[in-house]
Order: C-alpha cells, then structure tokens, then sequence
C-alpha cells in the first residue's frame, strides 16, 4: 500500500528522465536530511517513508517502467517494503555512506582480546 499519491519523480527532486545515478544521488540528499534519527522536524519519519518509497520504485527498472505508464495504479499491490528502509543493516550501509559511521554510530566490530581455546582429542 502506498504511502503518498504525490509523484514520485517531485518527491525525490528529479526529472522524469533521471539516470539512476540521479536517482539515487537524490535519496541520499533526501535521506541524510529527513532520516528520525537524524531529523528534529515533526514530519521527518512520514516523509522519509514517502521519499524511501519513491526511490524503491524508481530504482527498480521494471518498476519505475510500470510507473511511468500508469502512475501508482502501476505499482500498487506490489506493496512498499519498508524492512528494507528499516533493516539495521539497509541503515547501518546508508548511515555510513552518508555520515561516515553507521547506525548509531557503529564503525563496525570492537577491537578485543582474541578469543583462544583448547583442543584435546
């Protein structure tokens, strides 16, 4: 289900003739700026959805083809897979990407004393 009806081309700032590379250099703009955990505007959470949305769609070939012909009727029951915007993971690479860290900070596993055992037959 979808999330807006707005187009999705106007959300993410681009034109209908967009490469990917503008695609997606657009969502991470949009991303850095809108992400909960990163935004103090009130509406952050829900425009992000919609700008997350918007790029899952036209970052997809098949997808963004569909759109284009027949707008969101095109796309819709398809479902909008917010897991993916929300995994710790898909927010640890994106939040690296766009800060240089990751999630909350992360930089990935915490140097510590290597863990040694024995071994008898």
């Amino acid at each position: 289900m979808a999330t807006t009806e707005s187009d999705y081309y106007e959300l993410l700032g681009v034109s209908r003739t967009a490469s990917e590379a503008e695609i997606k250099s657009a969502f991470r703009t949009l991303a850095r700026e809108l992400h909960p955990d990163v935004s103090s505007e009130p509406d952050a959470g829900t425009r992000f959805r919609d700008v997350a949305e918007a790029y899952e769609v036209l970052s997809d070939e098949d997808r963004r083809a569909r759109y284009d012909r027949y707008g969101h009727e095109g796309v819709a029951g398809q479902g909008f897979h917010t897991e993916r915007f929300m995994d710790m993971g898909f927010l640890d690479d994106l939040l690296g990407s766009l800060f240089g860290g990751g999630f909350a900070g992360s930089t990935g596993p915490e140097a510590g004393a290597d863990a040694q055992t024995s071994v008898s037959d």
